[in-house]
């Protein structure tokens, strides 16, 4: 067995690193880049060529060349590991000379008496996008609020008819003056309010106390329909009789619209951070064992010992590939642009750890048809391509994604293998939950397995 060391072993530990979502570059103490992954060079458009013998200098935009060498020079001098949001201003340089903004942890390993720096860098163009968006919906929230849009203020007769009009209740309800004096306040409700009687219900309450509050929707002259927070209360001459109503409307469209659009910001980053948190914990980890295993190989002996190891270490490169698929998951932006990237990603990373020839067939119309869906689409299919991989003994795979009948889309994974027994403990959790996600999309979910292969085909109905 070849004995790894010093840059051998570094170059054979990125290799293992293909497997990230991150880019990994291994710098030595001068700054020479040592060694790369597929990723980094995916992300920066540069070839390893390009990149193994440079300094690491080529990664940085020019104008801020100077602060990373007086960064390198400190952290050379006290070597410890940096994790990733540290709140630096990062940018990483592609080969066209545009830029990205990175997020980078440092981690200094020494071999053979040598120092060497492992850097992983993440793309947060996504996380930097989020951050932006939150300050633009909060400004638009902060502007609602200190404005009287949206107001509509005006009198009703002691029967509940409309009294009096202005601008800004035209505006919200779309009447004019001479269409809309007279009629009972009933024409803004909808039928199910109006078969509940809940505009007489609503004058009842605000004579009874003086005033009543509600919240629902209300009807515009078009037929269109706004989310209104209303007030009447009831006006008293001095002798407690009454004289009419003062009823005023508030349209809280754009505000829900606002704090829902906040909600789900806060959302999309409970899963960004839970997603950050499980790679930089767990993937980096599992990683950081994998080395320690390669590492202790070639002191072995025992050729089933090193066996044994070599599974280890390939078990865990199959449980960072999950994980990485589980973090893509948890992305509930996921484009159709995006979602064909992941699926074509599936079919390469099936081909490089496996060697089985994969063929892939995705029409470019049927993602946007089902882009509401594209994260469980993409599950299923992570899901049946970790099967062919695992499980079929196949020499080929076809991965097809097109229009089918029925306003449907179907995916389809096909391979030459053995086939298997879906009853087998073995594939019940993987296949349950492909057909639970397909039972959430309102899909039909088929497996057809034989000696001869299998073929996993999942049906789904178009947006709309």
């Amino acid at each position: 067995m070849a004995v790894l060391t010093g840059r051998g072993f570094l170059a054979r530990a990125v290799q293992l690193a293909d497997v990230l979502a991150d880019g990994i570059v291994v710098v030595d103490a001068a700054g020479t880049i040592v060694s790369v992954n597929a990723r980094l060079m995916e992300m920066t458009s540069h070839s390893e060529a390009d990149l193994v013998g440079s300094s690491v200098d080529c990664l940085v935009p020019a104008a801020r060349r100077g602060s990373h060498r007086g960064h390198r020079t400190s952290f050379t001098a006290e070597p410890v590991v940096r994790p990733m949001g540290t709140g630096l201003d990062i940018a990483c340089l592609r080969s066209d000379g545009s830029s990205f903004p990175a997020d980078i942890a440092l981690s200094p390993i020494h071999l053979d008496g040598e120092m060497y720096v492992v850097a992983t860098v993440h793309d947060a163009t996504r996380g930097r996008a989020i951050e932006d968006a939150r300050r633009e919906v909060e400004e638009r929230f902060r502007l609602l609020v200190e404005s009287a849009s949206g107001l509509a203020i005006f009198m009703l007769d002691t029967e509940g008819r409309v009294s009096t009009w202005n601008i800004g209740a035209q505006r919200l309800k779309g009447y004019e003056r001479d269409e809309i004096i007279g009629q009972p306040i009933s024409v803004f409700y909808t039928p199910k309010d109006i078969a509940a009687e809940e505009p007489a219900r609503l004058l009842a309450e605000a004579v009874a106390c003086g005033r009543a509050e509600n919240f629902g929707w209300r009807v515009r002259k078009d037929g269109s329909r706004f989310q209104a927070s209303v007030t009447i209360t009831a006006s008293l001459d001095g002798g407690d009789r009454l004289r009419g109503f003062t009823k005023i409307v508030r349209d809280n469209s754009v505000a829900l619209q606002a704090r829902d659009a906040l909600e789900r910001l806060h959302l999309l980053e409970q899963r960004e951070h839970f997603g950050r948190d499980l790679h930089d914990g767990a993937i980096q980890a599992m990683f950081a064992v994998g080395m320690g295993l390669q590492a202790v190989l070639p002191q072995v002996d025992s050729p089933a010992v090193a066996e044994r190891l070599e599974q280890s270490v390939r078990a865990l490169d199959d449980a960072i590939t999950e994980l990485r698929g589980f973090i893509v998951g948890l992305d509930t932006d996921l484009t159709p642009a995006g979602a064909r990237q992941e699926l074509e990603r599936l079919a390469s990373d099936l081909r490089s750890r496996s060697g089985i020839e994969v063929m892939e067939r995705i029409d470019p119309t049927a993602l946007p048809a089902v882009a509401s869906r594209g994260r469980d689409l993409l599950l299923v299919a992570r899901e049946a391509m970790s099967n062919v991989e695992r499980h079929s003994g196949a020499s080929s795979c076809v991965l097809s994604l097109r229009p089918a009948a029925r306003n449907t889309v179907e995916l389809m994974v096909q391979d030459n293998g053995v086939g298997f027994d879906p009853s087998m403990p073995s594939h019940g959790l993987g296949l349950n939950n492909a057909r639970s996600r397909a039972d959430e999309m309102d899909a039909e979910y088929m497996i057809d397995t034989s000696p001869a292969g299998t073929t996993m085909t999942l049906r789904i109905p178009v947006d709309g």
